[in-house]
Formats: C-alpha cells, structure tokens, sequence
C-alpha cells in the first residue's frame, strides 16, 4: 500500500536555506513544533513569526538584531 505522509521542514525567510544537520541532511519532522525546537538548537532565529537562518542575522555593535540583506 501506497499513502501520504505529512512532513514538516523550514526554510529561511530570508534567503530561503532549508535546515539541514551538521552533514548537510536535509530535515524533515513529523511536527511542526520540532522544526522549531531545531532551529533553536541550530542558533537560527525566530521573530514575530518568522525564520532565519543563522547567515543571515547577527547583533551590531548596541546588541540590536540585523538582519542581512538578500540580493534577489
């Protein structure tokens, strides 16, 4: 027998880059909420709803969060 199964992975709001392991694995989760508990293991950063990857944020020199700029 053949039948779907929902899975759950997350991607950059920023620049798209999907999680992935240490080995460069792609993740995929049976809930959402265990995206989000390896994103925040993965020093990713997760504000008013939305994902980054940890390339594309940093604190200046005030500890203010900036967020990288994406060439699209």
């Amino acid at each position: 027998m053949i039948y779907p199964v929902t899975m759950y992975s997350g991607k950059c709001d920023n620049c798209g880059t999907e999680i992935k392991l240490g080995g460069g694995e792609y993740m995929a989760y049976g809930e959402k909420w265990q995206v989000e508990e390896d994103m925040k293991n993965t020093d990713w950063l997760i504000q008013d709803g939305k994902h980054y990857c940890d390339d594309c944020w940093s604190y200046d020199d005030e500890d203010n969060i900036v967020l990288k700029p994406v060439n699209k």
